[in-house]
């Protein structure tokens, strides 16, 4: 672990937390984190020492699933902090979605990292999106990938396998969307009309 280049402290001067940037400190890593720095102030200027502790994080197992399969991993966590369902983290090249958290009291919804001992996730750097498309007394139905942060609007036109539609209805985990947009990692399913 190195020393940061900048710190989110209370200044003793403006008495607000601000922007510290480090000038010099060091690290030491025990039963905690220990900082001892000299940093200063970016809104007023002023410079003073700070020591800032931190507990260790803690590395736990996560399983990872993407599509039929799934894959142990570990990921490093802050110990006092919460994790819930639908956290979004970083993991390896890639971004993963908690959907279970196992404590040594069962499974829940939400616990800080220390208590955690399994995670499970599924890779979510690319979606596969379901697509139902009303065509006369049929519905057909697809499937594409799609990013997390692409948007999807009522009235795109899209083509698939030579089926050009447009989206009237949008479903997320709440309701129906019927006007607007909804980014890709809200949707359950896409519903469209088909157009000439």
């Amino acid at each position: 672990m190195d020393v940061p280049h900048a710190l989110y402290i209370e200044c003793p001067s403006c008495k607000e937390e601000t922007l510290h940037r480090v000038i010099k400190g060091s690290l030491s890593e025990k039963k905690e984190i220990v900082l001892d720095a000299l940093v200063k102030c970016s809104k007023c200027g002023h410079r003073h020492p700070s020591i800032i502790r931190t507990e260790r994080p803690v590395v736990v197992p996560v399983i990872v699933s993407e599509q039929e399969k799934s894959q142990k991993n570990e990921l490093e966590l802050p110990s006092q902090e919460n994790v819930n369902i639908g956290n979004e983290f970083q993991l390896g090249r890639g971004m993963i979605k908690i959907t279970a958290i196992e404590t040594k009291f069962g499974r829940v919804d939400s616990a800080i990292g220390k208590d955690v001992t399994t995670l499970w996730a599924k890779k979510f750097d690319r979606l596969k999106l379901k697509i139902s498309i009303n065509k006369g007394g049929k519905t057909l139905t697809r499937t594409i990938w799609a990013v997390p942060d692409e948007e999807f609007f009522i009235g795109d036109v899209m083509r698939i396998k030579g089926l050009n539609f447009t989206i009237h209805r949008i479903k997320t985990q709440d309701k129906i969307i019927k006007k607007g947009s909804v980014p890709a990692r809200n949707i359950v399913r896409l519903y469209g009309k088909p157009i000439r």
